[in-house]
């Protein structure tokens, strides 16, 4: 078994170098050169740094637990209180919507033993209950479960119109839950209280650090799989 184990985590098409940090695994908690505050202008600087290696999805989980999540106000239920964040989970579009464990970036899934290209729709309204059989949500209710923390990175705009994602520490995972949401349908609620001890939260609010979900931008009851948050 460990075998097996070591020659799949050294197929390339299974797992592409892209996907490590200098060999690392991907890694809980914080990063050493990773500050509170630092900004990225997309989502592939965040994934080149690892610090939240999809380019799609806002939750990047594996067996042991959640990385990082991207805030960026996606659904109807969730609430951004800076110290404090309720997050809605992924899920709720049928077969189209998958999670991703571990390395892989989240556009991709495995089909047949072989990596392909995910069929990324674009937003849709949730169409269904969410569960925590999804990946994503198993993974942020396994972080919950062993008190381990996830980066949070928080998608903002500018006063002129311009978006960017900001590090904004380390949060636990304090609660876990399914419950009916604004939709019609059950969702994965998480709650996510920021650590004691870090650097100071960096200012929520204008002129350049308006919360996307402000703006009136967001899509309504999409999923956060097919999401580019």
């Amino acid at each position: 078994m460990e075998a097996i184990r070591k020659r799949m985590a050294g197929d390339p098409e299974l797992f592409p170098p892209h996907a490590m940090r200098g060999g690392e695994r991907p890694r809980i908690g914080p990063l050493s050169d990773l500050a509170v505050g630092q900004t990225f202008n997309n989502r592939q600087e965040l994934s080149v740094a690892h610090v939240h290696r999809p380019t799609v999805a806002g939750i990047w989980g594996g067996y042991i637990g959640a990385y990082s999540v991207v805030v960026s106000g996606g659904y109807d239920d969730d609430l951004d209180e800076g110290e404090t964040v309720i997050y809605t989970g992924a899920g709720g579009r049928g077969k189209d919507d998958e999670g991703t464990y571990g390395v892989l970036p989240a556009q991709y899934c495995l089909v047949n033993q072989r990596l392909t290209l995910h069929s990324l729709q674009g937003n849709k309204p949730q169409t269904e209950d969410q569960t925590f059989k999804h990946d994503d949500n198993r993974a942020l209710q396994k972080s919950a479960e062993r008190k381990t923390p996830v980066r949070v990175i928080r998608k903002l705009s500018t006063s002129t119109g311009g978006t960017y994602y900001r590090y904004d520490g380390l949060y636990d995972v304090t609660s876990a839950e399914l419950k009916d949401g604004k939709s019609g349908y059950k969702i994965c609620q998480f709650k996510f209280k920021r650590q004691e001890g870090q650097a100071p939260l960096p200012q929520i609010g204008p002129p350049d650090a308006i919360p996307f979900s402000a703006t009136g931008r967001r899509g309504s009851r999409s999923s956060r799989s097919a999401d580019p948050q």
